[in-house]
C-alpha cells in the first residue's frame, strides 16, 4: 500500500471530506480518490457538493456564467432548435436569477456538465496559445522589433485575465453552435438537417451578437479564424494521407519505400500574384510544370468514378467549392467534436473528415460578416461609463477590452466589421494582457504596420488538389521494370 493511502484512509471521513473540497482541478481530484478508497467512499457519499465546490474552483466567475448557458443549451433536443424555443432562451441569458443556484449547491448533473465542458475549454485555450503566442513573435521579428527570446510575451504561461478572456470566447462559440444551424446537405443536394430555427445570418447576428459588446464579439472572430486555421492543416494531412494511401494501393510496395514528404504538398509560400508555389520544395509539384503524357491522361487509378463518388472530398471540385462549407458543418458540431478530430491521426482522422463532409450554409462564418453594430464603436462617439467600460483600455480585466482592442479602434474606422482584426487574429491580439503585448513591443507600430507585415493568406482552393497531384505525380512511380498492380474487380 502506498504512504499515501495509508495516510488518508487513516483521517476521520469529516478531514477527508474538507480537503475534498478544496481540490483545485478535475485532475487532482482523480487522483486523490484514485489513490485511497477512504477518499473514493467519502467522494461517493458527497458527490454534490465536492463537485460543486470542484466547479467553482476551475471557473472563474465571469466564466462560468458563459459556461452555464452552454450546458443548458446542451440540453435542447438537437443542435439548432426551433426558432420560439431560440428566441425565448436568448431573452433569459441575461437573468441573474438563474445563477442564484451557482453561487450555492449546483445540482449535481449541471456539475458533471459543466465539468466536462472546462475539459473542452482547458484543452483548446492551451492549444490557442500554444499556435498564436509563437505567430506573435514572429510578427515582431518581421517588423524588427525582436523582443528577447525568453521575454513574457514569449511565454505560453497564460494569466488569469488570458484565460478568462480566451475561455469566455470559447463558450460564446460553443453556445452559437448549439443555438443556431440553419441547413447542412451532402454534394448532391440531399438534405440531412434543416435547422428548425429557420434564421438567417443576419437574423443569427443581429440576435446573438447585439447582446455582446465590439469587443466581444472580436474575441469570438479570433477564435472561429483559430480553429478554421487548424481545420485547413488537418485538411492539408487528410490529403497528403490519401495520396498515400492511392500511391500504396496502386503501385505495390511502392509507397512503403518513399519518405512520408515525397506524398505532401508543403509549399505554402505565395508568389507575388497570390499564386501558391515556387522552388523552396523539391517536392512542389507545381500544376503548369506537371509532365502530361497523353496516353495517362485518363489514368483512373483502376477506379473510374472515384472522384465523382466514393472519393468525391479529394476532387478538384469539392476543393474549390465546397472545403470551406465543410469546415464550417464541423465549426457547428461544436468543442467535443473538434478536439476528437484534432487529436485523431491517420485513418481515423481521414474517416472523422470524410464522414463529415456536409455542406453548411449561414452559420457563423456568414454571420460574422454580415452583422454590424447597432451604433459606432468609435471612441468619441460613446460616453459617460460606459465609455470606459466597452471602448478604452482601463487595465488588464475581463470586465473591458484589452489594450491592444484601445490601439485597433483608435486608427480604424468606426463601425467594427468582421475585415477589421482579421490581419491581427493570427497572434491572438484582443486576447493579451499589456505585459505580455508590452514586452513584445508590437504595439509601438501602427495597426496599418503591423497588418502591412503579414505574409499574404493562403487560399486553399488555388493549392493542388490530391486529384491533381495524383496525376502529377505518375512518372515518379513509373520507373522500368515497374508496373502498376491491376485493381482486384469487386465480386
Amino acid at each position: 500500500m502506498e504512504p499515501t493511502s495509508i495516510f488518508l484512509d487513516g483521517l476521520a471521513p469529516e478531514l477527508l471530506n474538507l480537503i475534498l473540497l478544496q481540490i483545485p482541478s478535475i485532475r487532482d481530484l482523480h487522483s486523490l480518490i484514485q489513490a485511497s478508497a477512504q477518499c473514493y467512499r467519502v467522494f461517493v457519499l458527497l458527490k454534490r457538493r465536492i463537485l460543486s465546490s470542484l466547479v467553482h474552483h476551475v471557473f472563474s466567475p465571469d466564466v462560468l456564467r458563459e459556461a452555464y448557458h452552454v450546458v443548458e443549451a446542451s440540453r435542447f433536443d438537437t443542435r439548432g432548435p426551433p426558432r420560439q424555443q431560440v428566441l425565448q432562451f436568448v431573452k433569459t441569458i441575461e437573468d441573474d436569477a438563474l445563477f442564484d443556484n451557482l453561487e450555492t449547491l449546483i445540482p449535481l448533473p449541471t456539475s458533471i456538465l459543466l465539468l466536462q465542458l472546462h475539459r473542452s475549454l482547458d484543452y483548446f485555450t492551451h492549444d490557442f496559445a500554444r499556435q498564436s503566442i509563437p505567430a506573435l513573435r514572429k510578427r515582431t521579428l518581421a517588423l524588427g522589433l525582436a523582443p528577447a527570446q525568453d521575454s513574457e510575451g514569449a511565454s505560453l504561461t497564460l494569466s488569469t485575465t488570458e484565460e478568462s478572456r480566451l475561455q469566455r470566447a470559447l463558450c460564446q462559440f460553443e453556445l452559437y453552435g448549439h443555438l443556431f444551424c440553419t441547413k447542412v446537405e451532402d454534394e448532391y443536394g440531399h438534405i440531412h438537417f434543416n435547422g428548425m430555427s429557420q434564421l438567417t445570418a443576419l437574423e443569427q447576428a443581429n440576435l446573438f451578437f447585439n447582446r455582446l459588446v465590439p469587443w466581444r464579439v472580436e474575441e469570438v472572430a479570433c477564435v472561429r479564424d483559430y480553429l478554421v486555421r487548424r481545420l485547413e492543416n488537418l485538411f492539408d494531412r487528410v490529403e497528403d494521407d490519401y495520396v498515400k494511401s492511392v500511391i500504396a494501393e496502386r503501385f505495390k510496395g511502392v509507397a512503403a519505400t518513399c519518405p512520408y514528404d515525397t506524398f505532401c504538398y508543403r509549399d505554402h509560400d505565395f508568389k507575388d500574384d497570390g499564386v501558391p508555389g515556387g522552388s523552396s520544395n523539391e517536392n512542389n509539384y507545381e500544376l503548369e510544370n506537371g509532365d502530361e503524357d497523353d496516353e495517362d491522361e485518363d489514368e483512373d487509378y483502376g477506379e473510374p468514378d472515384r472522384f465523382e463518388f466514393d472519393d468525391y472530398f479529394f476532387s478538384q471540385y469539392a476543393k474549390d467549392d465546397d472545403h470551406s462549407r465543410y469546415m464550417e458543418y464541423m465549426l457547428h458540431l461544436g468543442l467535443p467534436f473538434l478536439r476528437k478530430l484534432f487529436e485523431a491521426e491517420g485513418e481515423e482522422r481521414m474517416r472523422l473528415v470524410v464522414s463529415n463532409g456536409l455542406l453548411c450554409a449561414d452559420f457563423l462564418t456568414e454571420a460574422l460578416k454580415v452583422y454590424h453594430p447597432k451604433q459606432s464603436i468609435f471612441p468619441a462617439c460613446a460616453t459617460g461609463p460606459q465609455r470606459s467600460l466597452e471602448y478604452e483600455f482601463t487595465g488588464d480585466n475581463v470586465l473591458g477590452p484589452n489594450e491592444a482592442w484601445s490601439w485597433l479602434i483608435k486608427t480604424e474606422h468606426a463601425i467594427w466589421d468582421f475585415e477589421q482584426g482579421s490581419r491581427l487574429r493570427d497572434w491572438g491580439f484582443v486576447f493579451w494582457d499589456s505585459s505580455r503585448l508590452g514586452a513584445s513591443k508590437i504595439l509601438s507600430k501602427s495597426p496599418q504596420e503591423v497588418k502591412s507585415s503579414e505574409v499574404p493568406g493562403r487560399s486553399r482552393n488555388r493549392e493542388p488538389t490530391a486529384e491533381e497531384r495524383l496525376k502529377l505525380m505518375r512518372p515518379l512511380f513509373k520507373p522500368a521494370g515497374l508496373e502498376p498492380v491491376e485493381p482486384i474487380e469487386s465480386p
